[in-house]
């Protein structure tokens, strides 16, 4: 299942919070709340990754997919696009829930640097 990072307009950018440029720069950025913007740098700061966790659900495998937080910020309101998402058994919505046409991670709490954000589904 393809899943892409996206913000609410759908530019695939990541909001960071912390000091310095998007481009990694040291000066003090007036606004800490700048944009990270591009997709190379979005993946660079924001990785998904999807396991089996060879349990069940009855007959449908479960799976773990781990948001992880690789800049040296935090960052909030990660959404991903799950084109199709379905799953067999509830997953916490303070963990995965729909945001209009993409899905919220954490409730768009921050992540910070280092940390991931989990869930299950099936």
């Amino acid at each position: 299942m393809a899943v892409a990072v996206v913000d609410p307009r759908g530019t695939a950018a990541v909001w960071c919070v912390c000091r310095g440029s998007a481009s990694g720069g040291e000066r003090d950025d007036p606004d800490p709340h700048h944009r990270v913007r591009g997709v190379q740098r979005e993946r660079e700061c924001v990785t998904v990754s999807q396991s089996n966790t060879g349990d069940r659900a009855g007959y449908d495998p479960m799976f773990e997919v781990m948001v992880w937080n690789a800049c040296r910020c935090a960052v909030r309101a990660v959404r991903l696009r799950f084109e199709g998402f379905a799953s067999s058994v509830p997953v916490d919505p303070r963990l995965f829930r729909r945001a209009g046409r993409d899905y919220l991670v954490a409730d768009g709490r921050r992540i910070e640097p280092g940390a991931d954000a989990r869930f299950r589904y099936a």
